[in-house]
């Protein structure tokens, strides 16, 4: 059997049923052509995702198109599991990119419980405030002061921990997407590694693997967690916590090709840090029983 490290994978990936921009034959001959060995395609399912595709009419009559309702999910696996037996070279899963509500349940519509993915994927957009780099861009000292001790800003801290580690305990998620992006600057600009050391410790408790994706490092966004997230990588090797590696790819760039193989830098931090990964062979239909 193959060592996880041979394998070539991504497990966060976007596609036209939600905002990827990029045909879906065309994005995956050019996986194969770059080696994937499997791809996991998490398109948005939570409320407000909607998105307009006019060069693509033929996924909905009238180019919007969501994930955030039965009778498209179940389409879209049908269509996954159409070109996984089309593209024999790749192995193909089909997950969404599920939010969390501030109280700990899943933006999942009705009809769909949490079995219906190969793997489940959760993410944690809600709950937070936009940052407040834009009113303090030259106050760096007033916005660190601003998250320890704002009451709005602490009262979001507290329920994006209450809201995720609920979930982790009730839906034992298998992947944590993008930590970074939702997580509150309370936790990281201030080096609170107390906190860091308990997300940790959660996703090592309920068994939830830790993302590493494009954004962890990607300037051209201007998100600078370098700095205070490698706390996160530290830990994770010190508890044996496992990783997940991904792009979530979009394909908004024209160059598309080199975004689509963003995982494989994720893999030299994994490297670097000696951290487990975790194994998508596990998710395959044949393993799990999925149809």
């Amino acid at each position: 059997m193959r060592n996880i490290l041979n394998i070539k994978f991504d497990l966060h990936m976007h596609t036209l049923f939600s905002d990827g921009q990029i045909d879906l034959d065309l994005q995956i001959q050019t996986l194969i052509d770059l080696g994937y060995d499997i791809v996991g395609f998490t398109d948005h399912v939570f409320p407000g995702a909607i998105y307009k595709h006019p060069v693509n009419q033929g996924l909905n009559p009238s180019g919007l198109v969501t994930c955030f309702s039965k009778s498209m999910l179940e389409y879209r696996k049908q269509v996954i599991r159409f070109y996984d037996k089309k593209y024999p070279q790749i192995r193909l899963l089909n997950a969404g990119e599920i939010d969390i509500y501030p109280h700990g349940k899943l933006t999942l519509p009705q009809g769909i419980t949490a079995d219906f993915f190969d793997y489940l994927m959760v993410a944690k957009h809600q709950t937070l405030p936009k940052p407040l780099s834009f009113l303090y861009k030259k106050h760096t000292k007033l916005e660190k002061w601003m998250w320890k001790h704002n009451p709005r800003l602490l009262l979001n801290e507290q329920l994006w921990e209450k809201g995720l580690y609920t979930a982790f305990e009730k839906f034992k998620p298998d992947v944590f997407a993008h930590f970074q992006e939702g997580m509150p600057k309370s936790i990281g600009i201030l080096k609170n590694k107390d906190k860091m050391k308990r997300f940790v410790l959660m996703c090592k408790k309920y068994n939830v693997a830790i993302e590493l994706n494009n954004l962890f490092w990607d300037k051209k966004h201007k998100i600078n967690h370098t700095k205070w997230c490698y706390p996160i990588l530290e830990y994770g090797h010190e508890y044996g916590v496992k990783f997940s590696v991904a792009s979530d790819f979009h394909g908004f760039d024209k160059d598309y090709k080199k975004n689509l193989d963003k995982s494989r830098e994720m893999m030299k931090l994994v490297e670097k840090y000696d951290l487990n990964l975790i194994d998508p062979r596990k998710f395959l239909p044949e393993n799990t029983g999925k149809v």
